[in-house]
């Protein structure tokens, strides 16, 4: 029974509460300053109309989120976001260094702070860096991924 008045007061909340979605903004930070330190960087993936293909770039994979507190007025986010270091190669070649300083580029940039239009950052944790290299009949691809896990509070404005 108590799940239920859980239930039933959390959709009385959302719909009471004028909520801002943090995706959209936390994505266009990413892109912004994997941007300024030099790197390209994609959402998702690589669009069609980019010719040529680079060899070396960031894809903002993935994001999830979930609420860490809760006002009348306001959602803090607890948002975790998965970032792809890539690095393409003719097979039988690697360049560990580049994807190095690919993911030194990525570090400086995040733990500068992001700027979320609408929320102010509480916190930033890098979460995990793990390499998970690929390897077919004629390319090698590096690839490092980063998870950062971040606190958005949402900027009250009265």
């Amino acid at each position: 029974m108590q799940t239920f008045f859980k239930i039933i007061f959390k959709h009385y909340f959302l719909l009471t509460c004028n909520v801002q979605n943090s995706n959209k903004w936390l994505r266009e930070g990413y892109l912004v300053a994997l941007t300024n330190q030099g790197l390209t960087a994609f959402n998702k993936d690589i669009p069609v109309d980019i010719n040529p293909v680079p060899d070396e770039y960031v894809l903002i994979e993935s994001q999830s989120k979930d609420t860490t507190e809760r006002s009348k007025e306001d959602f803090e986010w607890n948002c975790r976001i998965i970032l792809h270091i890539i690095s393409v190669h003719q097979r039988g070649y690697t360049a560990t260094t580049s994807v190095d300083d690919m993911e030194a580029k990525c570090i400086t940039a995040v733990e500068a702070g992001i700027t979320v239009n609408g929320f102010y950052l509480k916190s930033t944790y890098l979460i995990q860096s793990s390499d998970l290299d690929m390897t077919d009949k004629t390319t090698t691809i590096e690839r490092r991924v980063l998870i950062y896990e971040h606190w958005l509070a949402e900027m009250v404005t009265t």
